[in-house]
């Protein structure tokens, strides 16, 4: 068989009435991924000639919101009639010399191996994927004749006690050759407890008409691991996110607890990180050489460069982080935000939108946000840039080696020169054109022998 003539269908228009959820089955996320994202990527990576995805119309919408598939022909089941009918959608789709391959939506640890190897064992007849499982409850039972050839698949609501004891399941992957599989899925049938159209009634029609039925186990059960319910989503989780974690520590990541490690997205590590306990991954994250992330922390969509430290409970979100840089602990750092190499970003400081030079420092209790601050810049404890006048945000630009005292406010649109120093206690309200000291708070004044209004009132 050759690669090109590969068509694969992925049967995902089933609601899942047992997620209980607004959303459907397939939608729902695995390592900030939806599962069906999962399904379509081990397709994708096994190369066919084209891929077409099943699913209700009513889907469609939510498809293009969440899903990111590149080039899939989305295809329309109108009515839920089983998945022999699913499948009925797409045969005007596919080209009359395919070799078909039919898998199902919701299972997101599925490769790309088993999928090539379904393909190049049915050169003659039907291939099925099988499974040997201790507990094969909720799965197509593979029955077979005294000699082992198959049967048929007998779906589990439909198995007799003496069949529910099979270990050998189906797991929902077929290979077929078009010509065949148009042969066989005209002559479907309602003869089951759900009065619907199984696909896997082929295999038993298959062998009536004389046709080849063989079996190719999986390498890995975990393949075949469907979703129902929430638990199964955990569990299946939960394997896929081990698969990952082992991968990153084999490539020189240093996890402190392994199972205390929350990894939903895409992690990127460069040699020697290390990553504390009850830290949370998502979306794209990347860490150069030497980066220390510290306990509690959160990354979404971040770069960190190398030998950065972010120190515990800190949150980073779609963030630029330079080398040799110190953040937290307890800081936030916001979208848009850019720190040049060796910024030091201390406990209860908010950073949103803003550029931070070479050096710059903001230890403690401040809020940056839509500013450009030059290198070398100290903010002080309790220093606020007010951008938000109500309507619209405005820029606060800083030079470099400007002093920011401490419980200094700094009301945008404004512009501090190179080499400023702006006094503790400051409102700056206009632009400083030199490197000067800006003071603006009152004088202190001190009146003696001044008495409180309360002692007053109880003298007689």
């Amino acid at each position: 068989m050759k690669t090109q003539m590969l068509e694969v269908v992925v049967l995902a228009a089933g609601a899942g009435t047992r997620m209980r959820s607004r959303v459907p089955k397939v939608f729902h996320t695995l390592l900030d991924s939806p599962i069906l994202a999962h399904v379509v990527s081990a397709v994708q990576a096994a190369s066919p000639a084209r891929v077409h995805v099943i699913i209700q119309p009513a889907m469609q919408e939510l498809a293009e919101q969440t899903l990111d598939l590149g080039a899939v022909n989305w295809v329309y089941q109108e009515s839920q009639d089983g998945t022999g009918h699913a499948v009925l959608q797409a045969i005007p789709h596919l080209a009359e010399d395919a070799t078909i391959v039919i898998v199902t939506g919701d299972t997101p640890l599925l490769s790309a191996q088993t999928i090539q190897k379904a393909a190049s064992a049915c050169t003659e007849g039907i291939t099925i994927v099988t499974a040997d499982l201790e507990d094969p409850c909720g799965y197509g039972r593979i029955e077979r004749d005294s000699s082992g050839k198959v049967i048929a698949i007998v779906e589990n609501k439909d198995a007799s006690p003496a069949q529910k004891k099979i270990r050998e399941v189906n797991s929902g992957i077929i290979g077929v050759s078009r010509s065949i599989f148009e042969q066989l899925l005209g002559r479907l049938t309602r003869n089951n407890a759900q009065k619907e159209l199984y696909l896997t009634e082929i295999v038993q029609l298959a062998v009536e008409a004389g046709i080849p039925v063989q079996t190719v186990a999986v390498d890995d059960p975990d393949e075949i691991r469907g979703i129902n319910d929430r638990v199964e989503l955990a569990a299946v989780e939960k394997i896929l996110r081990h698969r990952r974690v082992r991968e990153l520590m084999q490539n020189g990541l240093t996890l402190r607890d392994p199972d205390r490690f929350d990894l939903r997205g895409n992690l990127v590590t460069g040699l020697d990180c290390v990553i504390d306990v009850n830290v949370l991954i998502e979306g794209e994250v990347r860490l150069g050489d030497g980066v220390y992330i510290g306990p509690g922390s959160v990354l979404r969509n971040t770069e960190i460069g190398t030998d950065a430290k972010v120190l515990e409970y800190s949150i980073l979100e779609s963030a630029k982080v330079g080398k040799r840089c110190s953040i937290g602990p307890f800081a936030r750092i916001r979208p848009g935000t850019s720190l040049a190499d060796e910024v030091r970003v201390g406990n209860f400081v908010e950073v949103k939108a803003s550029q931070l030079g070479t050096g710059a420092k903001a230890s403690h209790l401040a809020y940056i946000g839509d500013a450009n601050i030059g290198a070398n810049t100290n903010v002080g404890a309790g220093a606020i840039t007010c951008n938000f006048d109500g309507e619209r945000k405005h820029q606060t630009v800083i030079g470099d080696d400007v002093f920011i005292g401490t419980n200094s406010t700094l009301i945008a649109p404004l512009n501090v020169h190179s080499g400023a120093f702006i006094a503790a206690g400051t409102t700056v309200t206009r632009d400083v054109k030199n490197p000067s000291l800006v003071v603006s708070r009152t004088r202190q004044r001190e009146i003696e022998n001044w008495v409180p209004p309360t002692v007053r009132r109880k003298k007689p």
